[in-house]
């Protein structure tokens, strides 16, 4: 959550990919990320996460992901 690392590697960040595309295709694509970060984590820290999550989002929609 704190710094979108993928600990499964190349796999790991297929699948996510993967998963970014199933829920671009369609014309009302969207997706929700539900965040229960720990108990004093920095929140500029996960908002990083989540930008990163939003543009490979973008990108993906875009076709324009990097891997």
């Amino acid at each position: 959550m704190f710094n979108h690392y993928f600990f499964g590697g190349d796999d790991s960040r297929s699948d996510y990919l993967q998963f970014l595309k199933k829920c671009s295709d369609g014309d009302s694509a969207n997706i929700l990320v539900v965040v229960d970060p720990p108990f004093g984590g920095h929140v500029a820290v996960i908002a990083f996460t989540l930008q990163r999550i939003a543009d490979d989002y973008k990108n993906m929609q875009k076709g324009t992901v990097h891997k």
